[in-house]
């Protein structure tokens, strides 16, 4: 039998996704993976999910999936080991880009608890002196072990300068800690590999920030000093996913660094990591990849910054050039800095004087250009499909509203539609304009096939959730979020929705298999909605339905840990004997 440690960033979903895959391939016939069930089982051949966690469950130590659960749900009594400990504080204290731990704040405080109950903890390891920035009781470490300086550990198998980097322990800096490090020898172009191939430096850690924003992923509290300790040390100022995480916000902290201690024009952007540990250069210049996000996102102290360290003023990025750009935005300032630089000066098209019009919110002016060329929308909708998107993602009202009035289509699907957008961000007003100009909260985006109201929950905006789920959704939406009322008219109009699968509901695209077996009852019992559970159960749903290589109803309900859905599954299937 099989025996191995539990990773210290395990989760419920990681190690429930672990089950699915080792149950699939049982299923496919994997011989290494019969070998690790069969001793589990007089008759192997019979299980599904339920007797797979079993056996992942007995491979970490536990008796049962259930304690195996409450372990990484925290709520196992007894006794913790100090290394586990450490390792979840330092999961939990430090910037998360890695997919076991959820990108939001509470964590950090969530550290802080963790350390004020377990003070053992600090005393664990060199990685949680650094993350705390206890400088003393790093050198105590050093002093000990010089080879420490380098030594990969905690639950992301990093060295000690990666933790202080990315360590944000509340009402703590970890830069003395970093000081002393660096100082002893630390690298100061130590990273790690995000999907195995971005380059995440401890540069980057200090800047924080990327996509999911700065409440999520801030900067360190000692931003410009830990940076520049590291440039002085020799960072590689030219670090592609630092500027990038950077880029999103105004704040020019990081670029104007970055310039002073060597960023140049000629660089190229080096996001992926080459076998020999280098960077790889691809064929787009840093300077224009910056420039072109300013200049579409109006962000005009960057781009006189860029400019002013030798970005090329004429150079055409993303289809049109900084001038074009800064005219577009309605940034004459701009435009005339650009032009003092060299840039040529040039007519807009009409479909940039639209766009410049939407932009600064000159109705009769925007009005006056689609009524002299009637297909002038279309025209702006087919080179910038996301025109409307975007507006509605930032919270521009009165731009969604001109558009609207101008015959721009509500609906129009791109990776997403403008709905989406103002639900991902929570904006309750935009949703409701949209809505009321016929947006449709029953569309599913083409990658993730969601609604809307999916994308609201992905993000936590609650009072979006709220508010979508009173309005039209698909059975397996409403299913899904628990709008009972809803799933028995639509089964009273189409009761041959009922036994319906989600892949037969979506039709073509790309297969789903996690969801693509699933009935409308799969979808309640998944979400642990039992007021539609019983309704669909009363209606005469099939409980005996299954993905044929995973998991079936009573599976999902067990997963969900729901037993009172259990209860009415088994008494239902009773009855029905």
């Amino acid at each position: 039998m099989i025996t191995r440690d539990l990773p210290a960033n395990a989760s419920l979903e990681s190690i429930r996704k672990q089950a699915k895959a080792l149950l699939k391939a049982f299923k496919a016939g994997d011989g290494a993976t019969f070998q690790r069930v069969k001793p589990y089982f007089a008759d192997p051949h019979a299980i599904g999910l339920q007797e797979v966690q079993l056996v992942l469950a007995r491979e970490f130590g536990f008796s049962g999936w259930t304690k195996l659960r409450a372990h990484l749900t925290g709520t196992r009594g007894g006794e913790h080991s100090a290394e586990r400990l450490a390792k979840r504080f330092l999961s939990l204290a430090t910037l998360s880009y890695f997919g076991e731990v959820p990108a939001d704040p509470e964590r950090f405080g969530e550290a802080l608890e963790l350390l004020h109950a377990h003070p053992e903890i600090a005393d664990e390891s060199i990685h949680v002196a650094a993350a705390l920035g206890d400088a003393a009781a790093v050198g105590r470490w050093l002093d000990s072990e010089p080879q420490l300086i380098g030594y990969k550990g905690g639950p992301y198998d990093w060295e000690p300068l990666l933790y202080a980097a990315y360590a944000r322990i509340p009402g703590r800096s970890s830069f003395e800690a970093a000081r002393l490090l660096i100082g002893r020898g630390a690298d100061p172009n130590a990273f790690w590999l995000d999907d195995g191939q971005y380059r995440f430096t401890a540069l980057t850690g200090v800047f924080g920030q990327g996509e999911a924003g700065k409440e999520r992923q801030p900067e360190h509290p000692d931003r410009r000093a830990f940076a520049r300790l590291l440039l002085d040390a020799g960072a590689e100022p030219n670090d592609s996913q630092a500027l990038y995480n950077c880029m999103f916000e105004p704040d020019n902290t990081c670029l104007s660094l970055l310039l002073e201690y060597g960023l140049k024009p000629s660089d190229r952007n080096n996001w992926l990591l080459r076998e020999d540990g280098r960077l790889v250069a691809n064929s787009e210049r840093v300077f224009d990849y910056q420039l072109a996000w300013a200049l579409e996102k109006r962000m005009p102290e960057r781009v006189r910054l860029l400019v002013e360290h030798g970005a090329d003023v004429n150079r055409i990025v993303r289809g049109r050039s900084p001038y074009e750009w800064a005219k577009l935005g309605g940034d004459d300032a701009l435009a005339d800095f650009l032009a003092s630089r060299g840039a040529r000066r040039v007519e807009l098209s009409y479909i940039d004087r639209l766009i410049r019009a939407i932009g600064a919110e000159r109705h009769d002016e925007a009005m006056e250009l689609v009524c002299a060329r009637p297909d002038l929308v279309v025209h702006v909708e087919e080179a910038h499909p996301s025109l409307l998107h975007e507006a509605a993602g930032d919270g521009r009202h009165g731009q969604v509203s001109l558009m609207l009035a101008l015959g721009f289509n509500v609906n129009r699907m791109t990776s997403r539609t403008p709905l989406h957008e103002a639900a991902l961000h929570g904006d309750l007003a935009m949703a409701k304009r949209l809505i009321e100009n016929a947006a449709d909260p029953t569309l599913r985006d083409p990658y993730h096939q969601a609604p809307p109201i999916g994308w609201a929950e992905y993000n936590g905006k609650e009072e979006m959730v709220r508010y979508l789920i009173t309005q039209p959704l698909d059975v397996f939406a409403a299913a899904a979020f628990g709008n009972a009322e809803r799933v028995g008219a639509m089964l009273d109009a189409q009761p041959e929705q009922l036994e319906m699968t989600f892949g037969e509901f979506r039709g073509g695209g790309s297969p789903d298999p996690r969801r693509d077996w699933m009935t409308p009852l799969a979808f309640a019992v998944a979400g642990s909605r039992k007021n539609v559970v019983k309704l669909l159960m009363g209606r005469g749903a099939n409980l005996a339905r299954r993905d044929p290589g995973g998991p079936s109803i009573r599976d999902l309900a067990r997963e969900s840990g729901d037993k009172e859905i259990l209860d009415l599954l088994a008494s239902t299937a009773a009855a029905r004997r």
